[in-house]
C-alpha cells in the first residue's frame, strides 16, 4: 500500500461550489447530507445537517429538499430523499476546526444544477 502526500487543500468559503449528493441519512434529530465537491481537484467530502423536526416552509430541511426537488414542495407531498442521491447542486461552504481536525461543512444548498450546466 502506498500513499502520496499532497499539499493541504483549503476550500474557498467566498465562492459557491458544485457538489454531488452521495449519501443522505437520518437519525433521531438530524438529516445528514454527504457531498463530494466536484470543482475542487482533490474531490473532498463535505457534509451538512438539518434538523428533522419539521418539513415545512421556512425550515432549512424544507429549503434543501425543495432545491433537490427542483421546485417548492406542497403540503401533503411525500418526499423520498434517497431519490436526491446523485444530484448536483451549488453549495456554500463553511470550514470549521474541532479538536484540531478540519471539517468542510455545507452551510447552504443554493440551487440544483441541470445537466446542461455541468
Amino acid at each position: 500500500m502506498h500513499f502520496i502526500v499532497k499539499s493541504k487543500s483549503v476550500i474557498d468559503e467566498k465562492i459557491t461550489h458544485r457538489a454531488e449528493l452521495i449519501k443522505i441519512t437520518e437519525d433521531d434529530r438530524f438529516v445528514r447530507f454527504t457531498f463530494t465537491l466536484l470543482d475542487v481537484s482533490s474531490k473532498p467530502i463535505a457534509s451538512g445537517i438539518c434538523s428533522n423536526e419539521s418539513l415545512e416552509p421556512g425550515t432549512r430541511l424544507y429549503k434543501w429538499f425543495s432545491v433537490f426537488n427542483g421546485s417548492d414542495l406542497n403540503e401533503g407531498d411525500s418526499v423520498d430523499p434517497d431519490e436526491f442521491v446523485g444530484r448536483i447542486v451549488e453549495v456554500k461552504i463553511k470550514n470549521t476546526v474541532s479538536n484540531g481536525i478540519e471539517y468542510i461543512n455545507v452551510a447552504d444548498v443554493i440551487k440544483l444544477i441541470s445537466d446542461s450546466e455541468y
